[in-house]
């Protein structure tokens, strides 16, 4: 076995045959995703690469001093059966998306700005623990996972350059992979500039998400079909351009208020500081965490 990019930590404890992955997740951004249990470490993600994305093997190893309670730990790089892959923590729940689609248990609004929070807060991690600052580059509501404690984790992040999210945003060839990014990317990716703003405008779609419940692809709005835009987030800024319109919230929870704040309105307020066409005005992910926090604080003790 290849141990070359194996952490030096887990290389003594981590052979092939420890490894049992028979339980198949799904189909990741980068290859099919397994749960596997490995000895002295209990239950992982085995991500096995494509064999397009070889290339990547020094980022993912440089992604290994990376920890935070709201990013998916990388434990390890190695080879299994002649291909590469990729071992992290496993989160034993769903991702963002599909439990925003599922009606039959709704998010509370505790819940859905303690999602926020976390997913700000990671990013936050991402752009400013390190001295060369990583950018995700890909969020969206189905790469942020949650666990048990419906607590967001961060995947797939610092992978790619705005120069690969190019080549997949204007291929002739539609994929999925293509209409989702599509949903997400914001209007400075030509510039090829990769900085924390660029993160903040698709923290902005997945706020209109968790507002609405809404995807980011296609919403599901009222009104003539032909008057419906194909992104939630031309959607917003089409309600936010007409005093008539006004963007659907999820009817499914109580949003609450008191005379100080309206979770939803201030909630909105964030998304359009992050969809901002300039990025030099779109907050920070601490800016946006902090706002958070003050909306979060004035609703369980407002001021006298």
């Amino acid at each position: 076995m290849d141990t070359c990019y194996i952490m030096m930590a887990l290389k003594d404890i981590i052979t092939s045959s420890e490894i049992n992955y028979p339980a198949y997740l799904g189909e990741g951004e980068f290859g099919q995703v397994f749960k596997a249990e490995i000895r002295k470490l209990g239950a992982v993600a085995i991500r096995k690469l494509n064999l397009e994305y070889a290339e990547l093997l020094p980022t993912f190893a440089g992604l290994i001093d990376y920890n935070h309670i709201n990013i998916v730990k990388p434990i390890a790089l190695l080879k299994i059966d002649r291909q590469w892959c990729v071992l992290t923590q496993f989160i034993d729940n769903e991702n963002l998306r599909k439990k925003l689609e599922d009606k039959t248990k709704p998010l509370s609004f505790d819940i859905r700005i303690k999602i926020l929070m976390g997913i700000a807060s990671g990013l936050a991690y991402l752009h400013d623990a390190f001295c060369k600052n990583k950018m995700h580059l890909l969020l969206n509501s189905n790469n942020v996972l949650l666990n048990q404690a419906l607590e967001p984790k961060l995947s797939d992040y610092g992978l790619l350059k705005p120069i690969d999210l190019q080549e997949i945003y204007y291929s002739p060839t539609p994929t999925e992979r293509q209409k989702y990014l599509k949903g997400y990317m914001p209007p400075d990716l030509d510039s090829g500039i990769a900085s924390g703003k660029f993160d903040s405008y698709s923290y902005g779609i997945i706020v209109l998400e968790i507002v609405s419940g809404l995807s980011s692809y296609k919403p599901d709005i009222s009104g003539p079909s032909a008057d419906k835009p194909v992104y939630l987030g031309d959607h917003f800024l089409q309600c936010c351009g007409n005093p008539e319109m006004l963007f659907y919230c999820d009817e499914d929870i109580e949003w609450p208020s008191n005379e100080y704040v309206f979770s939803s309105e201030e909630m909105q307020e964030i998304a359009y500081e992050c969809l901002k066409k300039d990025r030099l005005e779109r907050p920070t992910m601490s800016e946006c965490y902090r706002t958070l926090l003050e909306i979060k604080n004035f609703l369980a003790d407002p001021p006298n």
